[in-house]
């Protein structure tokens, strides 16, 4: 199918996306959502600890370490541009495609995407990684692994699936 898809060109891979991706979307936000509302009773604790172990002094101790800031900024610029590709010039060619009366229409969609990826799609990431205490259990798994485990946590069997289709 994929083969399908791309041997279309763009405008195959247009119209199977904007149809396919804001299912995918809903579906795993809804997903996460469900799991949050499972876990409420520690909903709060989860926020603390992520503000508590941002603006403890071991977090400050560690972050002007050399080495440590190195690796910060490296797997912190990675994880961004993986998320959603802010500042890299993609969301561009992304949207040059478009049919469109307005060129800053059809860009002002572009923050809200990367408003929709970094705030709401991370956000809700992360609290499934705390609230199924993932990260305690697997202290080894990569921010990947560590998320299709935490899926795995949270719908059992069927998790990886969950992640693998949304």
């Amino acid at each position: 199918l994929t083969a399908i898809v791309i041997i279309g060109g763009v405008k195959s891979i247009t119209k199977v996306t904007e149809k396919l991706i804001p299912f995918m979307a809903a579906f795993y936000v809804l997903g996460c959502l469900w799991v949050i509302f499972m876990n409420r009773s520690v909903l709060g604790q989860s926020i603390a600890l992520i503000f508590k172990s941002a603006f403890n002094p071991m977090s400050a101790v560690g972050g002007f370490a050399g080495a440590t800031v190195r690796n910060a900024i490296r797997y912190g610029i990675a994880r961004g541009i993986y998320s959603n590709d802010a500042g890299t010039g993609y969301g561009m060619v992304a949207h040059a495609p478009a049919q469109t009366d307005h060129p800053v229409r059809q860009s002002s969609w572009g923050w809200g995407e990367v408003f929709a990826d970094t705030i709401v799609i991370c956000t809700i990431t992360a609290l499934l990684i705390l609230l199924t205490d993932s990260y305690i259990l697997y202290p080894e798994a990569t921010s990947g692994q560590l998320t299709t485990i935490a899926a795995r946590e949270a719908f059992g069997r069927w998790g990886s699936s969950f992640l693998a289709v949304s």
